[in-house]
């Protein structure tokens, strides 16, 4: 037999996707660079997402995370006024918006912001 005649009986035993494809990708191991590839694409996206959930939870005490807004007249309420001391990363500052001026009130969490807001009030 003649090299060309073992070909074709080799092929013969492949599913037809793969015929007459002499080294074809599937027939070669992947290469270190598309290893390396995969795998810092799929270390990425759960790293990517770990780090999100961390730092949100992990955060400094002087970040707020939450803004309630309220209508407001008059300047800010002063320290004096507020209904207990504030907590750490807790502000409230007046903003003026289209629709008139506003009390930003900054907290941890919405609901201790939307409270604070309403305590304000």
């Amino acid at each position: 037999m003649r090299a060309r005649d073992d070909a074709r009986h080799r092929d013969a035993a492949r599913p037809p996707a793969l015929r007459g494809s002499r080294g074809s990708r599937l027939d070669r191991p992947p290469s270190a660079r598309h290893v390396l590839l995969v795998t810092l694409l799929l270390g990425a996206l759960p790293g990517a997402a770990l780090t999100g959930l961390l730092a949100e939870r992990f955060a400094p005490d002087r970040l707020p995370r939450y803004v309630a807004r309220a209508a407001w007249r008059g300047a800010a309420p002063g320290p004096a006024e507020w209904p207990r001391a504030p907590r750490a990363g807790e502000s409230a500052v007046t903003a003026a918006t289209s629709g008139g001026p506003v009390l930003e009130v900054s907290a941890h969490t919405a609901a201790g912001a939307e409270q604070l807001a309403r305590e304000l009030q």
